[in-house]
């Protein structure tokens, strides 16, 4: 066993011999540090090939997380990452991964919390989901599902991203379907039962509380009441039912409220009527004092007229009889002028017909003597046409007796 071994306790001793992997029973610090160094020596010793060398990374990895726990050295935290990591290189089969990957994604984990170190966090995914993947036996799966679940709730309460708090409800359930209903249950309905309540608090989803509850319900009742998780699991129940029993509350509140104003809208809406109602009677009251006022003026306005068109009426007789005067006297001044006019016109016409008479006389001297003239120059034209045609028959007689001398006197 080595140098330490001269210094090992009983405890430490036995604990080596026996190939205990939990190292939180060692509670001295020097057994653990005395465990922790005997492990790191054992690895120094053999080569890669020694089928032991993994399971001293494992043992060195597994000290150094409780160190870690215990004093919170990050150097501790680190060599434990280390060693995990050693050991699945060092591991070719698959098969027996997922356990070591557990515990690094643990470790991973441990650093994310204590750092806040997101990429750590996204290790300690990345290791879970391999376990989950390389694990074929459904019902080996519940742990690794339960770590992964675990390390994305981590993810969404960091980030607040839902796509990882959907993947927690997912890996949680899944645990809950591949794990008998033995001991093993209630953790993981008590951590489905968690993720489905953050679900239903960030999104308000009614399904997503229920689901809590009915989650929380089963992990009380598989339960026993000695065990030491039950409270734990009551009061994630209470919580749930809590926040039911606020959500009912809230909507009988709210129905109660929608009722109230309802009930105030009712009472708005009859006042509203009977303010209608008044200001229509009060409007009716003014239409007819209106009507009453405007009927009083157009009797007054009747009135008026009727006294404007009497006043009128006289003046336009008044006018009329004036106009009647004026046209009596204008016609008997015009049958005067007319009276006139006509003695003036016989005066005329007598003057006109003694004119056109000695004008007719005279035209019809004249048209005598134009007879007359015609008479004597016809006579005169006739007297001259006989002459002229005397005087023609002459010379052709004349010509003739010429043509007969010229005749006679030519030889024969």
């Amino acid at each position: 066993m080595g140098l330490w071994s001269r210094f090992l306790s009983w405890l430490a001793s036995l604990f080596i011999r026996r190939g205990d992997t939990d190292f939180s029973v060692l509670k001295k610090d020097e057994d653990l540090n005395a465990v922790t160094q005997h492990y790191q020596e054992e690895v120094k010793k053999v080569s890669d090939k020694d089928e032991r060398k993994p399971f001293f990374h494992q043992q060195v990895g597994g000290a150094l997380q409780e160190r870690f726990k215990r004093a919170h050295n990050l150097e501790d935290l680190d060599g434990a990452i280390s060693s995990y990591q050693k050991v699945i290189e060092l591991i070719h089969d698959d098969k027996q991964k997922p356990t070591h990957l557990s515990h690094l994604g643990g470790a991973l984990e441990a650093r994310f919390e204590h750092l806040d170190d997101l990429g750590a966090l996204e290790g300690a995914i990345s290791s879970f989901q391999q376990a989950v993947e390389l694990t074929s036996e459904n019902t080996q799966k519940p742990p690794h599902l339960s770590r992964l679940g675990g390390a994305l709730e981590a993810r969404f309460k960091r980030l607040d991203d839902l796509g990882a708090l959907d993947g927690a409800i997912s890996s949680y359930q899944q645990a809950v379907d591949f794990t008998p209903d033995n001991a093993q249950k209630p953790p993981h309905l008590h951590r489905l039962g968690d993720v489905l309540h953050a679900r239903y608090k960030r999104l308000d989803t009614p399904g997503d509380l229920e689901g809590a509850i009915s989650s929380h319900q089963q992990a009380v009742e598989f339960t026993p009441d000695n065990h030491p998780d039950k409270p734990q699991f009551v009061n994630g129940l209470r919580s749930a039912q809590a926040d039911a029993e606020a959500k009912r509350r809230e909507a009988e509140a709210k129905h109660l409220e929608k009722e109230r104003i309802a009930a105030e809208a009712r009472r708005l809406e009859q006042e509203r009527v009977a303010k209608e109602k008044r200001l229509e009677e009060e409007a009716r009251a003014k239409r007819l004092e209106e009507e009453r006022l405007a009927a009083e003026a157009e009797r007054l306005e009747q009135e008026r007229i009727t006294a404007e068109a009497k006043r009128i009426e006289e003046e336009r007789i008044a006018r009329e009889k004036h106009l009647a005067d004026v046209a009596r006297a204008k016609r008997r001044e015009e049958e005067r002028i007319a009276v006139e006019a006509k003695r003036q016109e016989e005066k005329r016409i007598a003057e006109e017909k003694r004119l056109a008479d000695q004008a007719r006389v005279k035209c019809l001297e004249e048209e005598r003597l134009a007879a007359e003239g015609r008479r004597l120059e016809q006579e005169r034209i006739a007297a001259e046409t006989k002459r002229l045609e005397q005087e023609r028959i002459a010379a052709a007689e004349a010509r003739r007796l010429e043509e007969e001398h010229i005749a006679r006197e030519k030889p024969s």
